[in-house]
């Protein structure tokens, strides 16, 4: 086919810097454009037609039947015949069965090209050639083709031609990723031309930056702009999972995947910056340099980040979509990689890395050691010197997780609160006030992460007792004494001793005064400990009267209301409330002071240092939530109980209010309301409403990979799912799936079931952590990881950890 004067009839972005430079192509004998699926090869070649009409292009389009060399040697004449006519003579060469051109065709075409005119051969699409042979007989006509012809392949994988005789001899013309994709300009003008609207350069910025100059991702985030009302709240969401995008990469690139390479990507996609080494222990292959130069050969949206090649990224839409699958798809292997990749940045002192790993992992533990030696380490070889004779032991029981009384004070010193020479932390003389942050950054960390109260306890006690050295604790300062009595008295409760933590959290209250956020964590806190002990009704009026305080001072996303929302959540799984407890116990006389309250009254609910009246019936609904991402959850859950417990009135003023109360909406908060609606629809019999209401919701969830929430919801939901059709059956299918696997009961063909820190550790055998590693993790010796190996061995009726997998998995343990 001549395209040589034939538009696109089509609007282009113009593109002159992409153009000029492929003009080089007239200088060389070949030219290979290589970019991943949606790069805007095929529009970059009609532009440059379009460019230049003097000259004569002759374009193919190579299809999955051109690995028949007859076939493709056929097309190509033709193409050829109307602009060198002497190509058909070449015809009478093509071979009648084989599985290339065969030397006679090759010579009879090189022969036919030579001419004084120039001829520019484009050959579009050339990745569907699986015809190794052939290709490799392509390459040797474009070797004998005469200095006149011009050979442009566009594909999305490098073809199998030896490229670097070419790239030698200065022959070679090549674009990239890099150089295909829109700039900044290129990218406004494509955006507006397309939506229909003009967007403000920061906007474009994002969306260029979020695409990196995708064509594909640019085309697809517009069409999407021109129905959406909210520019920035549309631009500030778009990313990989979203629906035309997940769509195009799904058809275009992923659905042609072999099943094993689908698996590899998706595993390969939890982590961030990769390598060989840190691919190969994440995801258990043992050829990882391969397979990214592989990928790196496929255009397969792999991003390389230095000169060697040695690291890698996947492009951001493209990991968005891979980690929504895996999230849906197989939960466990991404947990799994994270720990992997955090351990394998660990054991090479990337502890900033490692960090980012077991946060996303959800793995406090870890984390909390993580940062713990990052801190050592700065304290070591940073500023703080103040005792050189410990620093070495301090990094070393650091480095090796270890957490104790010892270590605890050197840190303590080296931040500057154990010596007397310098300003308390506390008492806010001196000027060491980034001691001060790290001090309490520690303290809180391990009060809220570390199971580990009696060093969290016996600390606010010191706290406290530093605080009090010269006079009664009424003298300090109210936020200190505050920030102290809250830690401890968390701290408390955290290590099962709730009375104790009522009288902290009790002082905390009388201390705070006109304190807001003092006062808003002690009640969130003191209705926690009374949600944790079922005194539902006084849990009740302790957090609303949090979230009252916490609404009027405009901090409802402030952390300190952490505490009352959870005991929200504790109490609407409550149905009826328990018997007030008996008073709570003062401090220790040497922590006795002035402010100490006085006890409480046994025979009522109402806590006597909750100010505000208990709210009247009118006001007990969802009246004191507001705009903050954690309404959603917490609404989701007390609608839920209610309707569990028969009373769905409470569930539907809730959701009759969602919207009011959810101002801060996200992909989850959209499918809880919908899963909500659902299980009214169907406690009210239209069926036909909570199949529409299920479907909204799995929309939402596949493009994010929400599967938990469906299943947490309970059988009622998950029966309606298997009455789904259309595009969103087999999303509803993972869910179901995912259900039946999370309802295997752990007894299952064992005589004896395993106990909770059995399957505790049992989660952790394919990690191949030794027995010292796993000792450390849960805070006991190694003879009692051994002896519960022992007992898991045994009651899996396995002799080795391989086989205790191997067993575990079969019964969906793992």
């Amino acid at each position: 086919m001549d395209i040589s004067r034939q538009g696109t009839g089509q609007k282009l972005v113009a593109r002159p810097a992409l153009i000029a430079a492929l003009d080089g192509a007239f200088d060389r004998r070949l030219t290979l454009i290589a970019a991943q699926a949606g790069a805007g090869k095929t529009t970059l070649l009609r532009q440059w037609v379009a460019a230049h009409p003097e000259r004569h292009f002759t374009r193919l389009d190579v299809e999955a039947a051109d690995d028949d060399p007859a076939h493709f040697a056929r097309r190509w004449i033709t193409a050829l015949n109307s602009s060198r006519p002497a190509t058909a003579r070449a015809s009478a060469t093509i071979p009648a069965q084989g599985d290339g051109f065969g030397p006679a065709l090759i010579a009879s075409m090189a022969n036919a090209l030579a001419s004084p005119h120039e001829t520019v051969i484009l050959l579009d699409d050339v990745h569907h050639f699986t015809n190794v042979t052939l290709v490799a007989d392509l390459g040797r006509l474009i070797e004998r083709m005469p200095r006149n012809a011009h050979v442009v392949l566009a594909s999305r994988v490098d073809p199998p031609i030896a490229l670097s005789r070419y790239r030698l001899n200065d022959d070679l013309l090549e674009l990239r990723p890099a150089q295909l994709a829109f700039s900044e300009s290129e990218s406004a003008a494509l955006l507006e031309q397309i939506s229909g609207r003009r967007l403000e350069p920061a906007q474009v910025r994002t969306l260029r930056d979020r695409t990196e100059g995708w064509a594909a991702g640019l085309q697809l985030a517009a069409l999407r702009l021109r129905r959406e009302p909210d520019a920035d709240s549309f631009i500030s969401e778009f990313s990989g999972s979203d629906r035309l995008v997940a769509d195009y990469l799904g058809e275009e690139v992923i659905a042609g995947l072999p099943p094993a390479r689908r698996r590899l990507l998706l595993e390969m996609s939890v982590l961030d910056d990769m390598c060989a080494s840190l691919v190969d222990a994440a995801t258990g292959t043992s050829n990882a340099q391969q397979i990214l130069e592989e990928l790196e050969h496929e255009c397969m949206f792999l991003v390389p980040l230095d000169a060697q090649r040695r690291w890698f990224r996947f492009h951001h839409l493209f990991s968005d979509l891979l980690r929504s699958r895996v999230r849906a798809e197989n939960p466990a292997a991404e947990l799994r990689i994270l720990t992997a990749a955090a351990d394998w940045h660990l054991a090479r002192s990337s502890v900033k890395s490692a960090l980012q790993y077991l946060l996303r992992a959800q793995a406090r533990d870890g984390a909390m050691e993580a940062m713990l030696a990052s801190v050592a380490d700065d304290a070591a070889h940073g500023e703080v010197r103040t005792l050189p004779h410990r620093q070495p032991p301090l990094r070393d029981a650091l480095r090796t997780a270890q957490m104790n009384e010892e270590l605890f004070a050197g840190l303590r010193h080296a931040w500057g609160g154990g010596t007397s020479s310098q300003a308390s932390p506390v008492n806010g003389r001196g000027n060491g006030r980034t001691d001060v942050q790290r001090g309490w950054g520690f303290v809180a960390a391990q009060v809220l992460w570390r199971a580990r109260p009696d060093i969290s306890t016996d600390e606010a006690r010191r706290r406290l007792a530093e605080l009090t050295q010269n006079g009664p604790a009424t003298h300090a300062t109210s936020a200190a004494l505050v920030e102290i009595l809250v830690s401890g008295g968390r701290a408390y409760f955290l290590a099962g001793n709730t009375n104790e933590a009522r009288a902290w959290l009790s002082r905390a209250l009388v201390a705070a005064a006109s304190d807001v956020v003092g006062r808003v964590s002690a009640l969130g806190a003191l209705s926690l400990v009374e949600a944790w002990c079922r005194n539902t009704a006084l849990a009740e009026i302790l957090m609303r009267d949090a979230l009252e305080a916490a609404r009027d001072a405009g901090m409802l996303a402030h952390p300190a209301i952490a505490d009352a929302y959870l005991a929200s959540v504790l109490t609407a799984l409550e149905p009826q409330p328990a018997k007030h407890p008996e008073p709570a116990p003062q401090l220790a006389p040497d922590d006795e002071s002035d402010t100490a309250p006085a006890p409480s009254d046994a025979a009522t609910v109402r806590h006597p240092l909750a100010t505000r009246p208990p709210p009247r019936p009118a006001e007990s609904g969802v009246a004191a939530f507001d705009d903050q991402k954690l309404v959603a959850t917490v609404l989701f859950e007390r609608a839920a109980a209610s309707i569990t417990l028969g009373d769905t009135e409470p569930a539907r003023e809730m959701v009759a209010a969602w919207d009011e109360l959810v101002q801060v909406s996200t992909p989850l908060s959209v499918v809880q309301n919908h899963i909500l609606r659902a299980r009214l629809a169907a406690i009210d019999e239209t069926p036909d409403e909570a199949i529409r209401e299920l479907t909204s919701a799995l929309k939402v969830a596949e493009i994010h990979g929400l599967v938990e929430v469906f299943v947490q919801a309970g059988p009622l939901i998950l029966q309606r799912l298997s009455m789904i059709s259309g595009p969103q059956a087999a999303f509803s299918d993972v869910i179901r799936t995912r259900a039946r696997q999370e309802d295997v009961p752990v007894s299952v063909d064992l005589a004896e079931p395993l106990t909770e820190r059995e399957r505790e550790l049992l989660a952790y055998l394919p990690t191949r952590f030794t027995n010292d590693e796993l000792a450390r993790r849960f805070y006991v010796s190694v003879n009692t990881i051994k002896t519960h190996m022992a007992h898991i061995y045994r009651k899996l009726d396995a002799t080795t950890r391989d086989g205790a997998i191997e067993r575990a998995r079969e019964l969906g343990l793992l």
